[in-house]
């Protein structure tokens, strides 16, 4: 009951937070979606909110979701590594310290404890708006 419960709930934030999930046009390969454009990475591109937050207060909930969503998968994710902080985000992103959107990281913390196979749990399938020219201001 209470997992069911827990889903519900991520799937009421993830409405919440106007997530776009990227679609694909079959006929010339090219993608439509995410946060106010085209984007050709696959990738879920949750909406920002203009809500800027530092690099660390982003990766440690990012981190935080993927931990509550292996633990709640710990019947089939015995083996997963999880990425750490604050390699999580400055292994996507260039350059290091910079201000991330909170309703995008929102977004993703809904994505995550939606996912359903371990191996998804690597940070990757869901970008975070970053803002880039904010550095050094992401760090303390």
């Amino acid at each position: 009951m209470m997992k069911s419960l827990s889903f519900l709930l991520a799937i009421a934030l993830l409405q919440a937070t106007s997530c776009t999930v990227i679609e694909v046009d079959d006929d010339d390969g090219t993608t439509t979606g995410g946060a106010g454009g085209s984007v050709s990475d696959g990738k879920l591109h949750p909406e920002p909110n203009g809500v800027r937050i530092g690099e660390m207060a982003a990766c440690e909930k990012l981190k935080t979701a993927l931990e509550a969503r292996a633990s709640d998968l710990s019947f089939k994710c015995t083996a997963t590594t999880l990425p750490i902080c604050p390699n999580l985000l400055r292994r996507i992103f260039s350059p290091i310290c910079m201000q991330y959107d909170d309703g995008s990281v929102d977004g993703c913390v809904a994505h995550y404890g939606m996912m359903l196979e371990c191996s998804e749990l690597n940070g990757e399938g869901c970008m975070v708006t970053a803002y880039p020219g904010s550095e050094p201001a992401g760090c303390p």
